[in-house]
């Protein structure tokens, strides 16, 4: 029995011994540098200094590596001050956070491929702005080549809030973090949505439906949010010829009095050797006729507006693209309309942005992005904000 036992503790040695040397660690190592100028005065810049330090491991249980456990946190230090003032006018702040932590598996049975993951891990609908974020939760999804299929289950109220923001009913962040804390509670809530997706619904065009909820609940941050919000998306996607694809998307929102809400998304892209070409457009219902405003859960900022808009009460339209000038530089330009849909209609204003990202070494990597915004209503929603940025790996 005792040389069964030693035996036995002999081969699990052995064993975990040989997936330490399948561990892969890596740590990325960022400079953030923005400068933002309000109301376009470039004499007046407010300076945002991100410094930080994301680490990583993946951990195999077999030698296929489909059975793994992966987790990701970082540390940041942020300087926010105005150069042009005294240092009474500057703030830090510290964050940590852990943006990662799953167990996941990918297995073939029969005709099938099953895909199941637990833990926190980012998560994103099939619009990619009402809900797309690290959550706390499982998902499990499972398809062949004629369908997928997928369930997916969250809780929000373990997450920092300070770095992942969740909107209320009135389309608004949450405020609960204290200003000292490096981690603060989110606003609680249970999140869940099923979907499915039939890739060859018509020859090159695949067909997509989701139905999602969240429901405020109790947590660590001691505060229940009195709010329950249910959306319906439906997405088509496909390609015209070889080069040219469109993705199209409808989402409706129905809240706890029972209101209706619309958000719909349409692309159309050309793609020609180094060059990409896009034109898109999209349509947030406001509280016009027979339609709310359309209220996301995720804060995603629609505008480069100084007020940061949410997908609300707009339309916006434009042209965007990209160029491959060299295997390790990437140009990208885009400009749009942006139109209010609310209580109000008309012209907001206009904005541009551009981009470049060179990959100096295998393992550095420099950005520059511009962006600004016009405004044809008010100089107080003018901004231009730029961003360099080194990131290293190592």
């Amino acid at each position: 029995m005792k040389k069964f036992f030693l035996s036995t503790l002999i081969s699990s040695a052995v064993i975990f011994s040989s997936q330490l040397f399948a561990l892969d660690f890596s740590v990325l190592a960022e400079s953030n540098s923005n400068f933002k100028f309000y109301e376009n005065e470039y004499s007046s810049p407010v300076l945002k200094e991100q410094e930080s330090l994301t680490a990583s491991l993946r951990l195999p249980f077999n030698n296929e590596g489909n059975v793994y456990f992966v987790t990701e946190g970082f540390f940041q230090y942020t300087l926010n001050a105005d150069i042009n003032s005294d240092n009474s006018n500057s703030s830090d702040e510290f964050l940590a956070d852990l943006t990662l932590f799953k167990f996941s598996s990918f297995t073939k049975k029969d005709n099938f491929d099953i895909l199941f993951s637990a833990g926190r891990f980012f998560y994103s609908d099939l619009t990619g702005i009402v809900f797309a974020q690290e959550n706390d939760g499982a998902f499990f999804q499972i398809n062949n080549r004629n369908f997928t299929a997928g369930i997916y289950a969250g809780y929000t109220g373990l997450l920092n809030e300070k770095n992942v923001t969740v909107l209320d009913k009135n389309n608004s962040g949450y405020s609960l973090k204290p200003d000292s804390d490096f981690y603060s509670f989110a606003a609680p809530y249970l999140t869940g949505s099923v979907f499915f997706k039939l890739p060859y619904f018509y020859k090159s065009h695949s067909f997509a439906a989701e139905v999602s909820a969240v429901k405020g609940t109790e947590g660590p941050a001691d505060f229940s949010p009195d709010d329950s919000r249910f959306y319906g998306t439906v997405a088509l996607d496909g390609s015209f010829t070889p080069e040219l694809f469109y993705i199209i998307s409808t989402t409706f929102s129905v809240n706890e009095n029972c209101s209706l809400g619309n958000l719909t998304s349409a692309e159309l892209s050309l793609f020609k050797g180094k060059a990409s070409f896009t034109a898109s457009g999209v349509f947030a219902s406001g509280n016009k006729g027979s339609l709310s405003a359309f209220n996301g859960f995720t804060s995603s900022t629609a505008v480069y507006s100084a007020s940061e808009m949410q997908y609300s009460s707009l339309i916006k339209g434009g042209l965007s693209l990209s160029y491959k000038l060299l295997d390790n530089l990437v140009l990208l330009a885009s400009g749009d309309g942006v139109f209010d849909f609310g209580d109000e209609t008309g012209f907001s204003g206009v904005q541009a942005g551009a981009s470049c990202y060179f990959q100096l070494l295998s393992d550095v990597a420099i950005s520059l992005d511009g962006t600004t915004f016009v405004s044809n209503k008010s100089s107080d929603e003018n901004l231009t904000s730029v961003t360099f940025k080194v990131a290293l790996a190592f």
